[in-house]
C-alpha cells in the first residue's frame, strides 16, 4: 500500500460531529510508527506533521498537514451546505467547492462500534474521559475528549460521531501503522473567523470537480 493512500485510509476512518454549538482553535502534533521496515522507511517524509481545527457555530476548518507529503484543507459551512476542499503537495495545488450534506451521509453510512469508558487523563490542562472505536475493519481508534469544549454540526474527518466532547488526544491502529494526536495548543476563540472561514480557492490552486480531487487524493481507489 502507498503511504499516501494509507494516510487518506486513516482519514476515513476517523470523522466526528455534535449537535451543540461552540468555538474553538486547536492545534494537534502528529507521530506515526509502524513495525513494517517499509512502511517505517516512509514515514520519514511524514515528520512536522500536524492537523489543526477551528470551528465556531456551523463554520469548521481542518488543516491536516502530511509532513512534505500532502497538505489538505477543508470548509465547510453546515447553515449553507457549501463546503471547499484544497490540497497541495508533491502533486500540485488544487481545490474543490462540495456538497457538505452529501460528505455528512456518506459518513453517517459507516458502522463503528463506540465504547465510552470510565477512565480519566489531564491533556492540555482538561481532564480528558476515554472511548474506544472499532470500525468495520476491526481497526480500533482510542479519544480522550474533554465535555467542556464541544464541536457544531458541520463535517468534520477527524473524530466520530457519538463522542460527547472534543478529543485532545486519539490513537489510530492498523495492521500498518500507528497515528497519534496530541494536542498542543488549544483556544476558545477564532481570531479573525472571515478570513479563516472563507470559502475561496486561493490563487495558484486548480479548480477541480470533488470527485476528481477525491481522485488525486487517493489513485488507488476503486482498484
Amino acid at each position: 500500500m502507498k503511504l499516501g493512500t494509507l494516510i487518506i485510509a486513516f482519514l476515513s476512518a476517523i470523522v466526528f460531529a455534535n449537535a451543540q454549538k461552540q468555538e474553538a482553535h486547536i492545534i494537534y502534533d502528529i507521530t506515526m510508527e509502524s513495525d513494517d521496515p517499509q512502511v517505517q522507511a516512509q514515514l520519514g517524509m511524514l515528520a512536522g506533521s500536524s492537523l489543526e481545527m477551528a470551528f465556531k457555530d456551523d463554520l469548521s476548518k481542518q488543516v491536516f498537514s502530511m509532513g512534505a507529503l500532502m497538505t489538505t484543507t477543508t470548509v465547510s459551512d453546515r447553515s449553507s451546505g457549501k463546503g471547499m476542499m484544497l490540497m497541495s503537495g508533491m502533486m500540485g495545488k488544487y481545490g474543490a467547492f462540495m456538497d457538505v450534506e452529501e460528505m455528512m451521509e456518506d459518513q453517517d453510512d459507516m458502522d463503528v462500534e463506540i465504547e465510552l469508558v470510565d477512565e480519566t487523563k489531564e491533556v492540555m490542562g482538561y481532564n480528558c474521559k476515554k472511548a474506544i472505536v472499532i470500525d468495520e475493519e476491526g481497526n480500533e481508534t482510542i479519544f480522550w475528549y474533554t465535555d467542556e469544549i464541544t464541536m457544531p454540526k458541520t463535517d468534520g474527518r477527524f473524530f466520530k460521531k457519538g463522542i460527547p466532547g472534543v478529543p485532545l488526544k486519539f490513537s489510530v491502529d492498523n495492521p500498518q501503522m500507528t497515528m497519534v494526536m496530541t494536542a498542543k495548543e488549544v483556544n476558545k476563540k477564532v481570531k479573525k473567523p472571515k478570513k479563516v472561514f472563507a470559502l475561496a480557492i486561493p490563487e495558484g490552486y486548480t479548480e477541480k470537480t470533488f470527485e476528481e480531487l477525491q481522485q488525486l487524493m487517493n489513485p488507488g481507489q476503486g482498484e
